[in-house]
């Protein structure tokens, strides 16, 4: 209930920083959340959740999927379009390619690969696939697997963002 409590109000105060910011972000709010809807619906077979702990499930297809953790997809993603943008426009003050890829890798850096410690330390899950551990346990494969998704993530939104531009 934890969980999911503090995914609304984190997607709250998310959307009052867009808004500070003077980004659309309900786009990304709503992107982020069908993305980790999805992957837990495609991945559910390598987390084992704690019950006692992740509760208010839905289920698809015989597949308890635990609201919070898609609550925390949103936040994390939504909140890496930001940081990534903050980073672009107001630190780096480019719009290479490059300069876009090393600010997604930062944001996703600070935002999705600690919300795998914590949700893997809180004990919110556990991992039902072996691997090298990198740091306590967890696996390489879902550090590199946040860093991979999350820049696709950002990149795709990027590719979006020019292609409504020139539509609207």
């Amino acid at each position: 209930m934890f969980l999911t409590i503090l995914g609304v109000l984190s997607l709250i105060v998310i959307y009052v920083i867009g808004k500070f910011l003077r980004k659309n972000i309900v786009e990304i709010i709503i992107i982020s959340l069908l993305i980790g809807l999805f992957f837990e619906m495609t991945m559910f077979p390598m987390f084992i959740y704690d019950t006692s702990k992740v509760t208010f499930f839905f289920t698809i297809e015989n597949r308890n999927i635990p609201i919070g953790i898609i609550l925390s997809w949103g936040c994390v993603l939504s909140f890496s379009y930001l940081l990534t943008k903050l980073l672009l426009n107001k630190l780096l003050k480019s719009s290479s390619n490059l300069s876009f890829f090393l600010s997604s890798l930062i944001s996703i850096l600070i935002t999705g690969v600690p919300s795998e410690f914590l949700g893997y330390y809180m004990g919110y899950w556990k991992y039902s696939f072996g691997g090298v551990s990198l740091i306590y346990n967890i696996p390489w494969t879902a550090i590199l697997g946040w860093i991979f998704f999350g820049t696709t993530f950002l990149a795709t939104i990027r590719v979006y963002e020019k292609g409504t531009k020139k539509i609207r």
